[in-house]
């Protein structure tokens, strides 16, 4: 289950770098170099579910180094490399992750930052199947929203470092 949430937090993350897209400073090559702030919730089909929490960080090479945090019967945390492109203002992700055999294996994945939504989905071969959502948070937010929910002390650390 942990596994799945990470999965199609992995999965869905994605950034672009315009108005409307996740990351709002760029560097003088006008590639975007600060995280964007994500908090919201992941479900399955199995009716499981819980919050959720990301930081995402363009590294300039088309792609994006990410910390998923969260709830499931106990909190989680993954730091993933996630690739992805950008389309029309929107940030597009699709790949496979392996979470390891404790957290469900491999997980198949596609999501996308639409403005000020990040969704993906995700599934994975023991046929769990969900999705999430998250709306841009403020840096606060997210710090507020991770630690409240017990997901990591490590969260606000891990974003203060980007």
């Amino acid at each position: 289950m942990r596994a799945m949430m990470v999965l199609s937090v992995g999965v869905c993350l994605m950034l672009s770098g315009c108005r409307g897209a996740p990351i709002d400073e760029s560097n003088d090559a006008g590639v975007a170099t600060q995280p964007t702030y994500w908090v919201g919730t992941w479900s399955t089909m199995q009716k499981l579910g819980g919050e959720l929490h990301a930081s995402v960080t363009p590294t300039g090479d088309g792609s994006y180094e990410a910390v998923f945090a969260g709830t499931c019967s106990e909190a989680f945390l993954y730091e993933l490399t996630l690739p992805g492109f950008e389309h029309n203002d929107t940030v597009h992700f699709e790949g496979d992750v392996d979470l390891g055999e404790k957290d469900g294996g491999v997980y198949s994945w596609a999501g996308a930052i639409i403005g000020d939504t990040f969704i993906g989905e995700y599934r994975n071969a023991k046929y769990k199947v969900g999705s999430f959502r998250m709306y841009r948070a403020t840096q606060e937010q997210f710090e507020a929203s991770a630690m409240a929910c017990g997901a990591m002390p490590a969260a606000a650390e891990e974003a203060e470092a980007k």
